[in-house]
């Protein structure tokens, strides 16, 4: 969550655009409490000037306007359904493994943190390890030694 200074910031560039009106405590915490949870200064302060950027209905911006937008951006960061397919190719991912890096990539994660999920971060070691399997169990013979 922004911090109040963060919410104040992102609320002087919103008046700057409508004659800057002085900003009071209780319209920054408003706006504060009805950003996502999640978004950053930088997230926010974007989505301002996208907002008036293409905006030429001299509307003013609101929280509801700045979670679209966030939201929107990181939508299109995500990668394509192909580029997902092409990436689990080349890595050689199938089944469980396969799926993990998918969901992995699918919530924001990028190409290296998605193949540790599956246990594979694309250096030739194998997939999925056994349920219990902790890979460090000590090689045993025939005879269980």
């Amino acid at each position: 969550m922004l911090t109040m200074s963060e919410a104040s910031l992102v609320l002087a560039r919103i008046n700057a655009h409508h004659g800057n009106m002085p900003l009071d405590e209780t319209s920054v915490s408003m706006l504060r409490e009805e950003l996502l949870p999640d978004m950053t200064l930088r997230e926010a302060c974007e989505a301002v000037r996208r907002f008036y950027a293409g905006d030429d209905a001299d509307r003013w911006c609101r929280a509801g306007n700045l979670n679209r937008i966030v939201r929107r951006m990181r939508r299109d960061r995500l990668p394509s359904d192909a580029q997902v397919e092409s990436e689990i190719l080349r890595l050689g991912l199938t089944g469980d493994a396969a799926w993990l890096y998918r969901c992995g990539r699918l919530r924001g994660r990028d190409s290296r943190s998605a193949a540790l999920l599956t246990g594979r971060a694309g250096d030739g070691q194998a997939g999925l390890l056994p349920a219990g399997d902790d890979g460090n169990a000590p090689e045993t013979g025939s005879l269980g030694v």
